[in-house]
């Protein structure tokens, strides 16, 4: 770690409202929150229960309906073979519902810290990866269906070994074909703000050389709009700053 670094203590998050600044000393260290993952495991378990439950005398009906479907040809057996292949990516979709609220509840049960936000880089307990800063070409938010960003995407100037849980919130249904260089980082369910770790990452990526960006917002008919550049950070006496035009973690 040079000089440099080595005197970035704290980062100063301006917001328009309310008008004092979010002044946040480093390292950043943040641990699960007990309350939000129980919410989300009980709500998840219970909705994704019918996806593990059901598979099982699915699998079991689907040979015997096709065979009896080739002996006789019945539009009964025919309208049954339909709805269970109809029905199998609803399954399999509840299912994922079911391990994420396993996921939570693993969360919920933790008490370790999982996130560490430093002067020199960022760890993850949870999927046991350490990223220096200076190996960080990039950071975008990655936004969920209801516009609320979950996790940021790091772009990495290697490949690194790393392993994800896949139903963790954050992560599932992200990225189906994980890239050799990305790695997602979850940031919420912790007992720190999402939009204070969102913009720590990305302050402290910006000031090591790398590139921030919001997520890519959508316009009509599906189309994506480029994602537009994070504001520029700053060097203080008290720490890094930046002034941000609204209160979030997205630009209009």
């Amino acid at each position: 770690m040079d000089d440099t670094t080595a005197k970035i203590k704290t980062i100063v998050i301006q917001f328009n409202n309310p008008p004092p600044p979010d002044t946040v000393s480093l390292p950043i260290i943040a641990r699960p929150s007990r309350v939000w993952n129980v919410f989300n495991a009980l709500f998840l378990v219970v909705a994704g229960v019918p996806g593990v439950l059901v598979p099982i005398p699915m699998f079991v009906m689907l040979p015997l309906f096709v065979w009896e479907m080739t002996l006789t040809w019945s539009p009964k057996y025919i309208l049954m073979v339909l709805v269970l292949v109809l029905a199998s990516p609803f399954s399999v979709l509840l299912g994922a519902f079911f391990f994420a609220g396993l996921t939570c509840l693993w969360d919920a049960v933790r008490s370790d810290p999982v996130l560490e936000i430093s002067a020199d880089g960022l760890r993850d307990h949870r999927s046991r990866l350490s990223v220096p800063w200076s190996s960080v070409r990039c950071g975008q938010l990655l936004r969920e269906s209801v516009g609320h960003s979950r996790s940021v995407d790091l772009t990495l100037d290697r490949a690194v070994v790393k392993w994800q849980n896949p139903f963790r919130l954050g992560v599932l249904g992200v990225r189906f074909r994980p890239k050799p260089n990305h790695v997602i980082v979850p940031v919420s369910d912790l007992d720190v703000r999402e939009e204070i770790l969102i913009h720590a990452v990305m302050m402290l990526v910006q000031w090591h050389g790398g590139q921030a960006f919001n997520a890519p917002t959508f316009a009509s008919w599906g189309r994506r709009n480029p994602p537009k550049p994070f504001p520029t950070v700053r060097r203080t006496p008290s720490g890094l700053y930046l002034e941000y035009a609204q209160r979030g973690v997205s630009q209009k």
